[in-house]
């Protein structure tokens, strides 16, 4: 049986959904750890990431994380509501 699944394509303009992407491959990353250049490999890396190698600036590097944080902030307030429901 052929399965088929839907892979979001990704550019660097999609932080959010980098964000996300990242959080699912590398779930126990500690992000204080990568270098610019970690990042940039990891995020060429995901599944449906279809842009330039480069992002236009460092910045968004730092972007993608900062992102990746928030979305692990929000999944963990989720978990702590969760449990306390």
């Amino acid at each position: 049986m052929v399965v088929n699944v839907s892979v979001e394509t990704l550019s660097w303009a999609d932080v959010r959904g980098i964000a996300r992407a990242l959080h699912k491959a590398h779930p126990m990353v500690d992000q204080s750890l990568l270098t610019p250049e970690d990042v940039r490999r990891m995020v060429v890396e995901l599944p449906g990431f279809s842009d330039l190698p480069q992002p236009e600036n460092e910045n968004m590097l730092d972007t993608v994380v900062y992102a990746w944080l928030r979305i692990e902030k929000e999944e963990w307030e989720n978990e702590l509501v969760e449990d306390n429901a």
